[in-house]
């Protein structure tokens, strides 16, 4: 089997049902939304979706996020708001063929993160410091992290491209060394959702216990999907830290940045990543019943739901495997620990 073959065999199996399901459920929705969106299609415009929708995670109760992303002003001023009319269709149409009722499905976005045009030049050019606010960086750290066009693919590219370039520029990044200046980035993007949800528990403002079992597995897993991109830059046999690279390392998804280690890795890590999996399998299937969600809900850090709490250990052993993979398989042990202790 080729390296590149490997993610998907090893995500498609039947040894995860779970996974592969979602696999196939959002490659059918992509293919739904880019079917519905292409007789839309305008120069140097992208509706880009975001989430378990990227992440080929998606069940029956997962929602879908999307923004505009415009290169160039369109040519006409209706265009992005039909665009997200269209989105929000497809957004509506899916969550109540679920079950959902109409009046139940709220506006996109609560956040003002999703559900709203953005132009590439605030992504890319404002990195660090004041201007960057934390929408611009959830932002441009999810568009590098776990997006998918659904209408032009070669705008989507292009602005991850733009992106990449702007950071390895900036930080002199040599192609065969650890793009210091991005990790730093997707450190801080780690850490601020981490912090954020800890404001959430004080405001009581969406800090249920699914949320937080969602930060312990679903975003530490998108943390370690590109760690795992990114400290493999430039070691023999692995792609270099140039903009192209790192453009095709982003269009894949982060269980498969992941998971591409496992042929070449050694039986202890290729068994931390499978025990992995098993767990983020089991948390797939989990989070598409909408009675064990209901349940969840109300769990909390101190325990008292047992299913909570039995997902939550589940999280203790995905953090074990993950120490595992990033501290004791010698290849990138080096590198982790320089790059992410100090």
């Amino acid at each position: 089997m080729a390296r590149d073959e490997a993610p998907h065999a090893l995500l498609d199996s039947s040894d995860f049902p779970s996974i592969a399901a979602a696999r196939r459920l959002s490659s059918e929705r992509i293919a739904i939304a880019r079917n519905a969106l292409q007789d839309a299609a305008e120069p140097g415009l992208d509706v880009v979706g975001f989430g378990s929708l990227a992440r080929r995670e998606m069940t029956s109760e997962s929602d879908f996020d999307y923004l505009v992303l415009a290169m160039q002003l369109p040519q006409r001023p209706d265009v992005a708001p039909t665009l997200l009319r269209r989105a929000d269709d497809l957004r509506r149409a899916w969550l109540v063929d679920e079950g959902h009722s109409d009046e139940a499905v709220r506006p996109p976005g609560p956040s003002g993160i999703f559900g709203r045009s953005v132009g590439a030049f605030d992504l890319v050019d404002k990195i660090g410091l004041q201007d960057d606010t934390n929408h611009s960086m959830t932002r441009r750290m999810l568009l590098l992290e776990e997006s998918v066009s659904l209408m032009s693919p070669n705008v989507h590219a292009a602005v991850v491209t733009s992106a990449l370039r702007r950071y390895l520029d900036a930080g002199r990044t040599s192609p065969t060394k650890v793009p210091r200046f991005l990790l730093n980035d997707v450190v801080r993007y780690w850490r601020t959702i981490s912090v954020d949800y800890q404001a959430k528990v004080r405001d009581s403002a969406d800090a249920s216990g699914l949320r937080y079992l969602k930060l312990l597995i679903t975003r530490k897993t998108l943390f370690a999907g590109t760690l795992t991109s990114l400290l493999l830059c430039g070691l023999e046999g692995w792609h270099p830290a140039d903009a192209d690279s790192l453009t095709q390392q982003c269009m894949m998804t982060p269980l498969e940045r992941l998971v591409q280690i496992h042929p070449l890795a050694p039986p202890r890590i290729q068994d931390a990543l499978t025990d992995l999996l098993s767990i983020v399998d089991y948390f797939l299937e989990r989070s598409g019943d909408k009675a064990w969600r209901a349940i969840v809900q109300q769990g909390e850090r101190g325990g008292g739901c047992p299913e909570f709490d039995d997902m939550r250990r589940r999280a203790d052993d995905l953090q074990a495997h993950l120490e595992t993979i990033f501290f004791e398989w010698e290849t990138i042990r080096a590198r982790a620990l320089r790059c992410l202790v100090f």
